[in-house]
């Protein structure tokens, strides 16, 4: 891993798979994440979690990082933290609490987001009821009358006895008038229907719209599954390759002949070629890296 020392906050970083060795001279095969996750690319902190096989919190307000879980395990160090670390005002109670769940392996995902959604119900209550007070006041003051609910429900039953009497006037006059219908009168109902048509056509082709966007949703969820499947299937993959790995063949698995030991160590006892076990598991990496980048895209 490498990240330059500079003075803008939020540096990214740059991730080499493979020896450290071929890290120093091949400058193309690095590659580099930022501080925070985008909606094309995954974060550093992303890249790690999965390396080290941590679960990955994922919330609009208190996502958790790489940066969060150090100064975690930096503020209860003897030295005094001003000297380790610039001083942060957002390192909230519950963010904390489930750092430490995260390094204690007893992290819960559901319970997670079951906190969040508490803290955000509890702030919308308080919103609300501001909000409600300053409305009844208003209200008492501008109408000059109670806003309890039996004042309302007395208002409201009056209001709904004048209307009813309104109805009855109108029903009565109705019966009493004839409606004489006019070339002009004709003219408007032309007008009414022409504009009928225009917006039965617009309703038409937003329809056609969300026809369209409902079958692109459908094939971009069919990419995330395919993608979701090779992802399970190298990872199968991986451990199928590490368990078969420590079987020792003893017979060639085309003719069944007996085969001949191998003098070297990291030689595969069939082509006789020299294996890397770590280019390999730093190649299955890189893939499935790259999976998960596709995925977030």
């Amino acid at each position: 891993m490498r990240r330059e020392v500079l003075a803008a906050g939020m540096t990214p970083l740059s991730i080499y798979y493979g020896p450290y060795t071929n890290s120093t001279t091949d400058l193309l095969n690095w590659k580099t994440f930022p501080y925070k996750q985008t909606d094309n690319t995954i974060s550093f902190s992303n890249v790690l979690f999965t390396a080290l096989g941590l679960p990955e919190t994922r919330s609009d307000e208190s996502t958790i990082n790489m940066h969060q879980i150090l100064r975690l395990l930096y503020i209860d160090q003897d030295t005094p933290t001003q000297n380790l670390f610039r001083l942060e005002r957002f390192d909230l109670p519950l963010t904390r609490q489930t750092i430490s769940e995260v390094l204690l392996g007893i992290y819960d995902d559901d319970l997670y987001n079951k906190r969040l959604a508490l803290k955000l119900a509890n702030k919308d209550y308080e919103t609300k009821s501001r909000e409600f007070d300053h409305l009844n006041r208003i209200f008492s003051l501008k109408t000059n009358s109670s806003s309890d609910l039996t004042s309302l429900q007395q208002e409201i039953e009056q209001t709904t006895f004048d209307l009813a009497g309104i109805d009855e006037k109108i029903i009565d006059l109705k019966s009493k008038v004839t409606v004489n219908v006019s070339k002009k009168s004709a003219t408007e109902l032309e007008l009414i229907q022409s504009e009928l048509t225009r917006e039965k056509s617009a309703v038409s082709e937003i329809s056609s719209s969300i026809q369209e966007y409902e079958v692109e949703i459908l094939d971009s969820e069919q990419f995330i599954n395919t993608i979701n499947k090779r992802v399970v299937e190298l990872t199968h993959s991986t451990l199928t390759r590490k368990v078969l790995g420590e079987l020792p063949l003893t017979h060639c698995p085309h003719c069944l002949s007996k085969l001949d030991p191998v003098d070297k160590e990291h030689i595969c006892i069939l082509c006789k070629k020299p294996l890397n076990e770590e280019v390999e598991k730093a190649n299955a990496k890189r893939l499935q890296q790259e999976l998960e980048i596709r995925k977030g895209i």
